[in-house]
């Protein structure tokens, strides 16, 4: 877990610089720039891996297969035979394929979820409500005191602890009075937890959980883990970022797609990269 933490915090360091630098010009030609380069990575990793010769060999029979169809269309035996040839190079493309597409997928995905901190929120608006939620490792004791969150001067805590028993949580509204980068402090069985919370201001990189699971920390970064004790996770509900001109505004996923699949495409060629 050490290791991951520390991945973790080197990666969100280097985000961090990307979205200062680059993303100060413009946040969607910094993920435009990001997501071309991840595809032009998977696209070496698969040329890297796969059997490219017989990749090659395996799409010109294909074709070949393909065009018995338009030349033999009215010979049942012809086609019945083509059908089954086409059914078993497309099986052998598939095997020649996935082995690089799973050993590529696994840095992308790793990149991906910390793309979603750093393009798929924004900070809490300024004078909006949001939930702040703390799940807890043990049963809430009805007959104890509740726990106390505090926020920053700019922040204000509306409500009091509003516990549910049945799924061990405890979830506070807060409202942003004015913009603000600072820490939730939360009090629970003598414990002092902190949770980084960004309102207003400008795009930046945003933990929305901090968590002391293990699984949570690959699916939450941005923040180190917390020590095993009474808290299993605090979250925030920071709202979905959506990015593109004014009337063409998309999740960035899309983006994503869209820049990472052009680039291949346009790199394939210089890379000598058959799919």
């Amino acid at each position: 877990m050490a290791y991951l933490a520390a991945l973790d915090g080197v990666l969100s360091r280097l985000l961090n610089l990307y979205a200062s630098t680059v993303g100060v010009l413009s946040p969607l030609l910094s993920l435009a720039l990001l997501s071309a380069a991840a595809g032009i990575a998977m696209l070496w990793i698969i040329g890297q891996i796969s059997n490219q010769d017989a990749v090659r060999l395996t799409r010109r029979q294909i074709q070949a297969t393909l065009l018995e169809f338009r030349i033999f269309w009215d010979e049942p035996r012809v086609v019945w035979r083509s059908q089954t040839r086409l059914l078993r190079l497309n099986l052998r493309y598939l095997g020649l394929m996935l082995p690089a597409v799973l050993i590529g997928v696994i840095p992308v995905a790793f990149l991906m979820i910390r793309m979603e901190a750093l393009y798929g929120r924004t900070p809490l608006p300024v004078g909006q409500p949001a939930i702040v939620t703390v799940e807890l490792n043990e049963p809430i004791n009805e007959q104890a005191a509740p726990p106390r969150l505090d926020a920053p001067p700019s922040i204000s805590v509306e409500t009091p602890a509003l516990r549910v028993f049945r799924d061990n949580q405890v979830c506070w509204r807060i409202r942003p009075l004015s913009p603000a980068t600072g820490n939730l402090k939360l009090f629970v069985n003598g414990e002092v937890i902190e949770k980084q919370v960004v309102a207003g201001g400008p795009w930046s990189y945003l933990s929305d959980r901090r968590s002391s699971r293990f699984s949570e920390l690959f699916w939450h970064p941005g923040e180190p883990p917390l020590q095993k004790g009474t808290v299993a996770w605090v979250d925030i509900q920071y709202p979905t970022a959506l990015w593109g001109p004014r009337h063409f505004q998309l999740h960035w996923i899309w983006w994503f797609c869209a820049f990472s699949m052009l680039a291949g495409l346009l790199f394939k060629r210089r890379l000598g990269v058959h799919l």
